[in-house]
Formats: structure tokens, C-alpha cells, sequence
């Protein structure tokens, strides 16, 4: 379960980050 929820932490982290660079660009 700890792999799992790291994994998914990571994902949601870089989604965060591509929505704020999207932002940036616009």
C-alpha cells in the first residue's frame, strides 16, 4: 500500500506542476 500511494503522491505532484506550467504559457 505505501508503493501504491507514493506512486499515486508522485503523479498527482506532477499533474499539479503541469497545470501551473500550462497557466504560465497561457
Amino acid at each position: 500500500m505505501n508503493t501504491r500511494g507514493k506512486a499515486e503522491e508522485e503523479e498527482e505532484e506532477e499533474e499539479e506542476e503541469g497545470c501551473e506550467n500550462e497557466e504560465r504559457q497561457v
